[in-house]
């Protein structure tokens, strides 16, 4: 890495220790740990701009010339310009470095059939394509990492601008969700997932007993190599939730192995929107609860309407935070889960991608409004996947939101 390199990232890092210096970041972590522990003083706004974000970098001069410098660069540009969307996620003086996973799968040739179209849909090919004979050709997966590698990206970066930032393991980059339905699509495909349920019940309880094993011992090969690390800072969590809470085991006191007791967890199903509650409750929902309650807090949902699942899903004790996406009954949600978890609203991006929709935005933040008044709410924007190159558009919604919370 070059000098002129070393004194782009030193200059980008400077401005990430500055801003995260700021007394506004005490106040935003203080008003965090309250949200998550149940005593929220007021609503808290989250943006993740997600797939706008390729636009937000053809906006966005990356100067460096090595290549590991370009990854870094990038990664810093990005925290400014979360910093300057204003929105409640504390800047925290820290750069998060990723470890490089090899993927595996389960014995079998995972493939799809794109549309061609950058972003768009898929189609899974499924491997198995009779369930009581195929199930015997699946093993259970083998973590490899680059540990080489991430030890030289690793010594770049503390080299660079460790006297600056403190070099973490990015939270959650080893594994997401507790879900598995994507799995089950991908092995045998979406129709024969739900017509199985009727079928053959048996083989769909056989496949989701293994992807519950091969998960358990996925996260065990995890820990015992050393490859979890703390979720409970100021990060992302779940589907769309800032991390930061009391009840975990603190960072700032790191042991060398970080099991899942010390992680927020995440399960969600939104491939299976189409089946009942009680199927959702005989098929999914154990598998998942068996896997979220190895975790020290669990986080519900993603983009499915978990209103008609809330029976279910609040039998997880350490169940924290739940998603309310834009199709969920907010009302409903509300009544039945009242002051006992944070309630994590996605709002319609739709009205922020295309138009921005001024009085649709205040519409929607009004009605949850009123409907979840002195609960624990928080408003995330993600799923934004165009922002028609206009990221300012960003911090206007974080304003309306603010606009909105005042009344």
């Amino acid at each position: 890495m070059n000098q002129q390199d070393r004194d782009i990232l030193r200059k980008l890092a400077e401005s990430i220790a500055e801003a995260a210096s700021a007394p506004e970041m005490s106040r935003r972590r203080a008003a965090w740990l309250r949200m998550n522990s149940l005593h929220s003083e007021q609503p808290m706004v989250l943006v993740s701009p997600e797939g706008a974000w390729k636009e937000i970098r053809e906006l966005t001069p990356v100067l460096c010339s090595d290549p590991v410098a370009r990854e870094f660069e990038w990664q810093l540009r990005q925290r400014l310009w979360l910093a300057a969307f204003q929105d409640d996620m504390p800047v925290e003086a820290d750069f998060c470095l990723g470890y490089e996973i090899e993927p595996d799968t389960w014995g079998v040739k995972i493939e799809r059939r794109y549309s061609g179209v950058d972003g768009g849909a898929y189609k899974p090919i499924p491997p198995l394509t009779d369930l009581s004979r195929d199930l015997g050709k699946l093993h259970f997966r083998t973590l490899r990492w680059k540990k080489e590698a991430y030890e030289q990206k690793k010594a770049l970066a503390v080299a660079a601008f460790g006297d600056l930032l403190r070099i973490v393991p990015a939270p959650g980059y080893c594994f997401w969700t507790c879900g598995m339905t994507c799995n089950v699509i991908d092995l045998i495909g979406m129709e024969e997932m739900m017509i199985g349920m009727y079928d053959q019940p048996e083989n769909i309880h056989a496949l989701m007993r293994f992807l519950t094993e091969d998960l358990e011992q996925y996260l065990n090969q995890l820990e015992q190599a050393g490859l979890l690390w703390y979720n409970n800072g100021s990060n992302l969590v779940g589907s769309g939730h800032c991390g930061l809470t009391a009840d975990l085991p603190s960072m700032d006191q790191p042991v060398k192995n970080v099991t899942t007791a010390a992680l927020w967890g995440l399960a969600e199903s939104q491939e299976t929107v189409g089946i009942s509650p009680e199927m959702f409750a005989e098929f999914i929902w154990p598998y998942q609860r068996r896997l979220l309650h190895r975790f020290g807090l669990g986080y519900y949902g993603c983009c499915e309407p978990v209103n008609e699942r809330l029976q279910s899903i609040r039998e997880a004790e350490n169940l924290r935070a739940i998603s309310v996406s834009p199709w969920a009954d907010v009302e409903q949600c509300a009544n039945e889960l009242q002051d006992r978890y944070v309630l994590c609203h996605k709002v319609n991006p739709s009205y922020l991608c295309l138009n921005f929709n001024e009085p649709e935005i205040r519409r929607e933040l009004r009605h949850r409004l009123d409907i979840c008044k002195g609960l624990n709410n928080v408003f995330v924007l993600k799923d934004t996947h165009t922002v028609h190159h206009e990221p300012k558009r960003f911090q206007r919604w974080v304003e309306i939101v603010r606009e909105e919370f005042r009344g």
